[in-house]
């Protein structure tokens, strides 16, 4: 398997369609296509391109998800950043933007960004998840506490959102109690 030429994959991947460039060794192009952008059709791609396949392609949306559906299919699967490089030329197309990846992949000037395993990135979502948490709930206590002020409660500490201060205040009276 390791004597097999390896193969360059490059794609720029959109929302509707993924457009693909697919090179040799020696840098002539052996396929240009476009895909849906499902995971059928883009493994069913990357497959067709043979066991030792390299794959490229923009970091973006779609790309942690790219990154884990194409790892068990590809011999090197890349993510890319592009920006600051130079414009080779004056047109843009998606298919001038796969052959000019597909080449920076095969010469091995692509600079890469990193991607996790799938564990990092769920690891993420959760410290998301956990700090939106946080944040609604003090902004939550925030507003009750700006309730109770507004009544001229004292509503100092934690005291304020346990179920059976509000009873005591009005118990003992409190300034706004009418009478």
């Amino acid at each position: 398997m390791k004597n097999q030429a390896i193969q360059y994959l490059a794609l720029d991947v959109h929302q509707a369609t993924t457009v693909g460039t697919l090179r040799n060794q020696s840098g002539a192009i052996c396929m240009r296509t476009t895909v849906p952008t499902e995971a059928k059709a883009i493994v069913r791609l990357v497959k067709a391109a043979g066991p030792r396949v390299h794959v490229a392609f923009e970091e973006g949306t779609h790309a942690q998800w790219l990154h884990d559906l194409l790892t068990p299919h590809a011999e090197r699967v890349l993510v890319c950043d592009i920006r600051g490089r130079r414009s080779e030329t004056t047109s843009k197309s998606d298919r001038i933007d796969a052959d000019w990846l597909s080449e920076q992949l095969r010469l091995g000037a692509v600079r890469v960004v990193h991607h996790g395993t799938p564990g990092v990135a769920v690891l993420k979502e959760l410290v998301r998840c956990y700090t939106n948490l946080v944040e609604d709930s003090t902004r939550v206590m925030q507003r009750v506490k700006a309730i109770y002020r507004g009544r001229a409660i004292a509503a100092s500490g934690k005291t304020v959102y346990r179920p059976s201060q509000p009873q005591r205040r009005a118990a003992s009276g409190s300034p706004h109690r009418s009478e």
